[in-house]
């Protein structure tokens, strides 16, 4: 499964003066552990010392306990007490179980002083832990201010947003394959006849396509696929299942699907026939200004030298009153297909090997549809692959 370069975490750790480092939402502790407990709505934490003789641990409920043993490289697991009955069965054969008190669900108490526990064996009581503050609910944070009183929590969000901003080659090579199997998708899609069929005929071939993309291999880590399919006006019929799609119409499309925990992300144009002047002219100034940012890209560049190259490109095309908050996002472990850094106006991070990035030249003309050019793209030591291979021009379907 895949997880954090751990020796690139601790680095970052030290940079910003922390000693430690709790994952406790469901993304970041997937991130860092490798393992997804089978059932949500269960605690879970990861603690991470810089000390790199300081094994990380993992805090989970006693159910997730043996397989995460099994499927994690992680070494130490350490359980709280959940409601299920959990049982070895020698113990029942030979009669040595005792009744054990179970909660109804969580005591969040005792959760917590576990978690002390191994702050405290780590040697991390009373230093600086980098946690996702944000998302604590206030009785937990106070939980886990009660029961470490001498240690200083400060809001990790921006640390795991750019350790989880450089993908490893394993987290790469799962979001060329989420990729390749939403393009087989949004194939079925346009496949046979698309004028006078509905949206709700659009969204089943292209989940049906999703599906066939399936095999033995990949099955059991594909989560789900979305999309947002749209003819003509985009707003009348984003949402509408019977929807009828007419000729001249543009179809727009933006989806991917979730696999292994990482989610892809693409988009495209499509007109049913051939496209009118107003079509043509919007999807070319569009396609010039993705066209202008997709040569410049690449290792060291300025997300928002990027940002400024397309749009100025878009207004030079024939749209000049265009404008866009981003112009692209990184992509990773879900949920969420948008994640930072986003190439906008003011970021200055500069692009590095290992990213994964969407590059993106969307705009939505009430009355005449959505357009959009969208592309997952690896940045290289030497440059940039682009991972689609759909045609990024406006396609003609029938």
């Amino acid at each position: 499964m895949p997880q954090m370069d751990l020796n690139r975490a601790r680095k970052e750790m030290v940079k910003r003066g922390f000693d430690g480092l709790i994952a406790m939402t469901a993304p970041n502790f997937y991130y860092t552990t490798g393992f997804m407990p089978p059932l949500p709505g269960r605690p879970g934490f990861c603690v991470i010392s810089t000390d790199p003789t300081v094994e990380p641990t993992m805090l989970l409920a006693t159910f997730n306990e043996k397989v995460a043993k099994h499927i994690s490289s992680q070494k130490e697991v350490r359980t709280y007490p959940i409601w299920i009955e959990i049982v070895e069965m020698q113990d029942i054969i030979e009669n040595k179980i005792e009744r054990q008190e179970k909660p109804a669900q969580f005591d969040f108490k005792e959760i917590y002083n576990r978690l002390a526990k191994i702050l405290k064996d780590k040697g991390l009581q009373g230093k600086t832990i980098g946690i996702e503050k944000d998302s604590y609910m206030p009785k937990a944070y106070s939980f886990l201010e009660k029961s470490n009183p001498k240690t200083k929590f400060v809001d990790a969000e921006a640390l795991f947003w750019d350790l989880r901003s450089i993908k490893t080659p394993e987290e790469i090579q799962i979001l060329k394959s989420a990729l390749q199997i939403t393009e087989m998708g949004l194939k079925a899609m346009v496949e046979g006849k698309v004028e006078g069929v509905t949206i709700g005929e659009l969204y089943y071939r292209y989940k049906m396509g999703v599906m066939q993309g399936l095999n033995k291999e990949n099955a059991m880590g594909f989560e789900m696929s979305r999309a947002m399919i749209s003819a003509g006006d985009h707003f009348a019929s984003v949402r509408k299942q019977d929807y009828k799609i007419s000729k001249g119409q543009s179809i727009y499309f933006d989806g991917g699907i979730t696999l292994q925990g990482y989610l892809s992300d693409m988009g495209r144009t499509l007109v049913v026939g051939k496209p009118n002047d107003l079509q043509k002219k919007i999807f070319k100034a569009l396609k010039a200004g993705y066209d202008a940012a997709l040569e410049r890209l690449g290792p060291g560049v300025r997300m928002r030298e990027i940002f400024k190259i397309a749009v100025e490109a878009t207004r030079k095309s024939g749209l000049s009153w265009y404008t866009r908050g981003h112009m692209g996002h990184a992509v990773g472990v879900a949920p969420g297909a948008e994640q930072p850094p986003f190439i906008s106006a003011t970021e200055e991070r500069v692009f590095e090997p290992g990213m994964v990035i969407c590059l993106e030249s969307p705009l939505y003309v009430s009355e005449l549809g959505g357009f959009q050019v969208e592309d997952e793209i690896v940045i290289t030591k030497n440059g940039i692959e682009v991972l689609n291979a759909f045609p990024r021009d406006m396609v003609e379907v029938s």
